[in-house]
């Protein structure tokens, strides 16, 4: 949006245009549901991490750190 207008108007339709899609009922129903899906992907994310990082080390003492930061956060997850 901002590019079709220069300058400060630019920065006034980006505004409208964010009130309305903020204002929108579908906007404002999923805001207020909880979804744990965000927060399943990080676990996932930091988990994979652990384990290409345990997988580099691997045959030192900081290998079993790595994967047990990984069961940790795989501990978390599944609370999540």
């Amino acid at each position: 949006m901002r590019n079709l207008f220069p300058d400060k108007a630019g920065n006034l339709a980006a505004l409208i245009s964010a009130v309305f899609m903020g204002l929108t009922p579908l906007f404002s129903d999923q805001a207020h549901a909880a979804e744990v899906f965000g927060l399943n992907l990080l676990f996932i994310l930091l988990i994979l991490f652990a384990v290409k990082r345990s997988w580099e080390k691997i045959g030192s003492p900081e290998s079993r750190a790595w994967i047990y930061l990984g069961f940790f956060l795989w501990g978390l997850g599944l609370g999540n």
